[in-house]
């Protein structure tokens, strides 16, 4: 029997309320509650049990793809592999090479004539080659202003080193000309130092005058080339030509006919 704390009304056993005064009967109660919190509570473990297995399965299974590897993979990495060893002797080799080849001091010959120049660097085991820089000193004309490798350096046998050697600059301006008479356009070509040809045409302007030239105004070309000038000259004019008047001839018929009366 269970008796109520309120009223001390006896119930029976399975009752969790009281019959008469209807409160509840709070051993019945508290056991209840202390069994569904047990119930959670293992619940709870199990879950979290299974959880964790499930967890340990998927980690063991992603270590192990992850330590397989595919064919193709294992293809790449040997590739690699073999390019770096070949890289690697590659390099070895050519610097092994240019250490051995690269055993001729190359002269110094800035300053020297390019003749000169040329002697001394093939007496040494090397080539020449010339480049050549316009310059405006008339000394540094034909001298070797600028080599490519630096005196001192290092160089292989038989090696072609650029010389710089200064020239003077060759090329003149064209002057404008048309339209000019022949005088004034040859008092410029003669001060841009422009080799000129005329050329005279026929045509109706004065004459003497500068109808076109060869080669446009402005333009940079070589004292050697020539600049033609077509020059306006009168037209010829045309004589007429008479025709030859025809004379009659005067025939003697008096005297013909005196003859044939007697």
């Amino acid at each position: 029997m269970k008796y109520c704390d309120y009223c001390n009304e006896a119930n029976s056993e399975d009752s969790m309320y009281c019959k008469k005064c209807g409160r509840p009967l709070y051993e019945e109660i508290e056991e209840q509650s202390e069994k569904t919190k047990t119930k959670q509570k293992k619940s709870k473990k199990t879950k979290r049990k299974t959880k964790t297995k499930h967890k340990n399965k998927t980690k063991v299974i992603d270590k192990r793809e992850k330590g397989k590897m595919s064919f193709f993979q294992k293809f790449m990495m040997f590739f690699l592999f073999l390019l770096c060893v070949v890289s690697i002797g590659a390099v070895a080799v050519l610097g092994y090479h240019i250490y051995q080849t690269e055993n001729i001091t190359v002269p110094d010959v800035t300053g020297l004539p390019y003749e000169e120049a040329e002697i001394r660097l093939h007496d040494a085991g090397l080539n020449a080659s010339k480049k050549e820089v316009i310059t405006e000193d008339e000394e540094e004309v034909g001298i070797v202003l600028k080599q490519r490798k630096r005196g001192g350096a290092k160089a292989s046998e038989n090696a072609t080193i650029e010389l710089s050697v200064g020239v003077l600059d060759t090329t003149v301006e064209v002057p404008d000309v048309e339209g000019k008479t022949l005088e004034e356009a040859l008092e410029l070509c003669t001060e841009y130092g422009v080799t000129y040809q005329i050329v005279y045409e026929e045509s109706d302007e004065k004459a003497n005058t500068v109808l076109k030239q060869s080669i446009r105004s402005g333009k940079k070309i070589e004292n050697t080339e020539v600049l033609v000038l077509t020059v306006s000259k009168e037209k010829e004019v045309e004589k007429e030509t008479e025709e030859p008047i025809e004379t009659p001839t005067e025939t003697p018929l008096a005297e013909d006919e005196n003859i044939q009366d007697e």
